[in-house]
């Protein structure tokens, strides 16, 4: 999203009155992210124009005029074992983290791997993990309606 500010705007004009928003998105400032690297998952630079930080979310959810926020957050099981990957091997230099030509050639075409796993220990590991913080490497802001 090129311009996050309107673009928040215009969904919290659309919330139902007692209804909330969920702006959910990754955290380039989380403990996982920094260790990573450029090996964090989410590092992709061809199609995230906006590397979030706590700070950065809530200015953007600020200005767009909510009122009532609540933040949590939490890493997903499977980047917290990439993580410790990572940590067991040497860092690799970006160049060797990403190359747009290889993601192009098989990004949309590619099978989520372990699809059947990762929903079943998801289930179990997401309440499990979710934080009322802003440190893990996906964070949510539960926007609240404030208008009548």
């Amino acid at each position: 999203i090129q311009e996050p500010v309107p673009f928040l705007r215009e969904l919290l004009k659309r919330v139902a009155p007692g209804g909330c928003l969920v702006v959910m998105t990754d955290n380039f400032d989380s403990p996982v992210s920094h260790g990573m690297g450029c090996e964090f998952p989410k590092w992709i630079p061809h199609s995230h124009i906006s590397h979030f930080t706590p700070e950065t979310l809530e200015t953007c959810i600020n200005r767009a005029g909510a009122e009532e926020v609540s933040f949590y957050s939490h890493t997903p099981w499977e980047i917290s074992a990439l993580a410790a990957k990572s940590r067991l091997s040497a860092a690799k230099p970006p160049s060797a983290c990403f190359c747009l030509d290889d993601v192009l050639a098989i990004e949309m075409n590619r099978p989520f791997r372990l699809f059947a796993l990762r929903k079943l220990l998801n289930k179990f590991w997401m309440p499990l993990s979710l934080k009322p913080n802003k440190n893990g490497s996906l964070m949510y802001a539960v926007v609240h309606s404030s208008h009548p």
